[in-house]
């Protein structure tokens, strides 16, 4: 997406942020502004978390688009892969204006950052010297989080409830927050370390995160039936909206998840209410809640290690008012087709334009080109005016993300967990000189449950053939008349 596209994105992302720093405090003389400004005012938990995102997204948001635009590197590339770091090159000599007015932005939001980091420690009663961890690397990530967690000392509650605030509305936000946060983490070790997408990831997690949120925000007092429904929709849909913006999955593929994702987290939600409603769950919160969170990486492992891809085929027949020997060439060679009209093909997903075989028989060479790339074929089967049949030796990828970034790879685009394997077409003949035409596609899947992604699979692989049909048979019967 371009320059606007993110700044339309983020700055949706800033107003939201803005909004929940306002609901949580009481007026507007407690916002954290006139704290920040003039020193009068300690800062709360709930107020820092909301000014640490707000700057976090305002810095992100303008390092990325500067980068792009006047150093052509992706910041991501930088921070997180060492191995990029060389990159920093590209950023000198210093003397340019971009980059003093880059570094300019960073000292002064870090001082930024010092200074609410100082009042939230007097807040908590603690050591302001403490903030000399902010210059540490890792540290001072961990440091800001457990500022976030941390009570005001005139409310220190023993236990562990003082993790979560007791007003309604914060433990709302903590409770929706946490439970997302930690769905991320586990879409990252089920997709990126182990490399699965599974009944796990699909089915089970939203449905353990409906429960999470309830129990966290049922810690302090028991909660009705629809806040409890409620906080559970609310919880996987924040979780969604995180996996887009951590540009770890794009709008396509998140709106196909939902029909699976919203009913298991809304039962998951119903679970927690009836869990509240018969346990003391300010009492069993602390053996309920780690026991949950362990069984979600332990049912993915186990998948892992038991999941085997599906074969899936998929066949599409039409009628060509010409004869065998008319239809045949279109098969090995065929060009001219127009641009698509389905909408998966429009919004991201490869679509054919044409085919090219090279030689001729049994282990000649045919590439059916699509808009991303070509598929290479090899011939096993060439029966002149009746069969032909082929296995994919080579596919690229297939599908680009709907995404506000320029380039979002998860591993199921990347390493291609939808695959073709063979390909086959049969020619009929008809009375009166008509042909019928069988086209049949085997493929694999590494997508779980398969029940439900061969809905959207199985009706990509008929638009595949019927755009490839539709135009054999326009060309067959030009040549026929």
């Amino acid at each position: 997406m371009n320059t606007w596209g993110l700044f339309l994105l983020w700055s949706g992302v800033l107003v939201s942020i803005v909004w929940v720093i306002m609901m949580l405090s009481k007026s507007l003389k407690e916002l954290a502004v006139p704290a920040i400004i003039q020193g009068t005012l300690s800062m709360r938990r709930g107020q820092y978390s909301g000014c640490v995102c707000l700057l976090s997204a305002i810095f992100w948001n303008v390092v990325r688009i500067m980068s792009h635009r006047f150093f052509v590197i992706d910041p991501i590339e930088v921070v997180f892969k060492p191995d990029k770091w060389k990159l920093l090159l590209h950023w000198l000599p210093i003397s340019s204006i971009p980059f003093l007015t880059l570094l300019t932005f960073s000292l002064a939001m870090f001082a930024l950052l010092i200074r609410i980091t100082i009042l939230r420690l007097k807040d908590a009663g603690l050591n302001t010297l403490l903030s000399l961890y902010l210059l540490v690397p890792v540290i001072n990530l961990l440091f800001i989080i457990w500022l976030c967690i941390t009570p005001s000392h005139t409310n220190i509650i023993p236990g562990w409830k003082w993790l979560l605030p007791h007003t309604n509305f914060g433990s709302q936000m903590a409770s929706v927050v946490v439970s997302s946060l930690l769905s991320v983490l586990f879409v990252k070790f089920s997709v990126d370390y182990l490399g699965t997408y599974g009944w796990t990831l699909f089915l089970f997690l939203p449905f353990i995160q409906g429960i999470l949120v309830v129990l966290l925000y049922s810690w302090s007092e028991q909660r009705t039936l629809k806040e409890c429904l409620g906080i559970a929709f609310s919880a996987v849909m924040l979780w969604g909206l995180l996996l887009l913006l951590f540009a770890m999955e794009g709008v396509i593929c998140l709106v196909m998840v939902l029909p699976l994702a919203v009913p298991l987290a809304l039962l998951g939600g119903l679970v927690g209410y009836f869990i509240q409603r018969r346990v003391n769950v300010a009492a069993y919160n602390h053996q309920i809640i780690p026991a949950l969170i362990l069984l979600v990486p332990l049912a993915m492992g186990t998948e892992h290690r038991i999941a085997q891809p599906m074969y899936n085929e998929v066949t599409t027949v039409i009628e060509v008012n010409a004869p065998p020997e008319k239809v045949w060439p279109q098969l090995v060679n065929l060009g001219g087709l127009s641009e698509p009209k389905e909408i998966e093909f429009k919004h991201g997903t490869a679509y054919p334009v044409g085919t090219l075989t090279k030689g001729e028989g049994v282990g000649a060479t045919r590439l059916c080109r699509f808009s991303m790339g070509d598929i290479v074929e090899r011939i096993d089967v060439w029966e002149s005016g009746r069969r032909l049949r082929f296995t994919i030796v080579e596919q690229p990828e297939m599908f680009k993300e709907l995404t506000p970034y320029e380039n979002v790879d998860p591993p199921h685009v990347r390493l291609n967990y939808v695959r073709s394997r063979v390909g086959e077409f049969n020619l009929v003949a008809l009375p009166n000189g008509r042909t019928q035409v069988i086209g049949t596609s085997w493929y694999e899947s590494k997508l779980w449950p398969g029940w439900y992604w061969q809905i959207f699979t199985d009706k990509i692989a008929h638009d595949v053939h019927r755009r490839v049909f539709a135009r054999i048979k326009e060309v067959s019967e030009q040549n026929n008349r």
